[in-house]
């Protein structure tokens, strides 16, 4: 019996646990890409604001 068979009186239909693992590992990936891609838009909002500060700052 495969380790991501299904336990003895449990229906054997749908996803394998090896292909939900795959699945949430790929959901987890384009999650952390959306979390580096906003990090990366506050980053770019943040110097832009200094930017404007040292803009208007006299020196």
């Amino acid at each position: 019996m495969p380790d991501d068979a299904a336990p003895e009186g449990w229906p054997a239909e749908g996803p394998s646990l090896l292909e939900k693992i795959r699945a949430l590992e790929e959901w987890l990936r384009w999650q952390f890409g959306q979390v580096q891609k906003r990090i990366r838009v506050e980053e770019q909002e943040r110097a832009a604001l200094r930017w404007k500060i040292q803009q208007k700052t006299p020196t």
